[in-house]
């Protein structure tokens, strides 16, 4: 049974709805003005029950972009068992020395992570490595994206994409080094988004998919105007992450079909 993680933030959600008309998106002008200034007051919503409403209209690929995302590799991250032989849910605690009933737990590559299920809403992980042929604690680490705070004692970024799978979520990998999965793609660019978080905290750049905000329809906005086939009502859904990859593939960013810190500053023109 494959171990269970910790719930991912809003992040996790990818998102959806169809795509289409990207033939003729191929190096447009970015010499078009910045994005502009986000307007003041709330963005309009409407709710049902607590859950946003949008209406996404889901449209088939076409052969182009089909073709780009069968470029992504399967598993772009395989792991490697070599080292990891004879652990199980039920002698994990042998090696973490917890007592709290059973422990999620991720191994490759001579590291292994682990999570006490009590942990609850906690982001943080305890790392342990193989040493000599035993298992010695590493270090703790915290908060989302757990590259950045395990670089010194901690697995190499390449065993991190791994063992942390919030590490591998699309709107972290510009940050993390990871890459995208062929299936992480085709979700993001092909479903209709479940849920939606609103991004409009200034100063902060959203790192995923299905948010809605001002600074989404600026950058919506800015990336059509470029010539990128977009909606721009403010809601980064599956033909927004279609338009965002064609975008970072032609500008030689890294392929994340996601609003991360990196495009929306180079849409921005920053």
């Amino acid at each position: 049974m494959p171990p269970r993680w910790l719930a991912a933030s809003t992040l996790l959600i990818l998102c959806a709805c169809g795509s289409t008309g990207v033939a003729d998106q191929t190096a447009p002008d970015t010499t078009s003005p910045a994005v502009a200034e986000v307007p003041s007051g709330p963005f309009p919503v409407e709710e049902v029950d607590g859950s946003v409403v949008h209406d996404e209209d889901l449209l088939p690929l076409d052969d182009r972009s089909r073709q780009l995302i069968s470029s992504f590799p399967a598993d772009p991250h395989p792991a490697d068992q070599t080292e990891c032989s004879g652990i199980t849910d039920g002698n994990i605690g042998d090696i973490t020395g917890w007592d709290e009933g059973s422990v999620s737990w991720r191994c490759s590559h001579g590291w292994l992570t682990a999570i006490a299920d009590d942990c609850g809403e906690c982001e943080g992980v305890s790392v342990f490595r193989r040493v000599t042929g035993k298992w010695e604690y590493a270090t703790t680490c915290h908060n989302y994206n757990l590259s950045d705070f395990c670089r010194e004692s901690g697995p190499p970024q390449e065993v991190m994409c791994v063992l942390w799978s919030n590490d591998r979520v699309l709107g972290a990998l510009s940050r993390t080094g990871c890459d995208a999965s062929e299936l992480d793609i085709t979700d993001a660019v092909t479903k209709t988004c479940e849920y939606w978080s609103e991004w409009n905290y200034e100063g902060s750049i959203p790192f995923g998919n299905c948010v809605y905000g001002w600074r989404v329809k600026t950058f919506q906005e800015r990336l059509s105007a470029l010539g990128y086939v977009t909606g721009t009502d403010g809601y980064f859904g599956a033909q927004s992450a279609l338009a965002t990859l064609w975008y970072q593939k032609d500008k030689g960013l890294k392929l994340t079909a996601s609003l991360d810190e990196t495009v929306y500053r180079s849409v921005a023109g920053n």
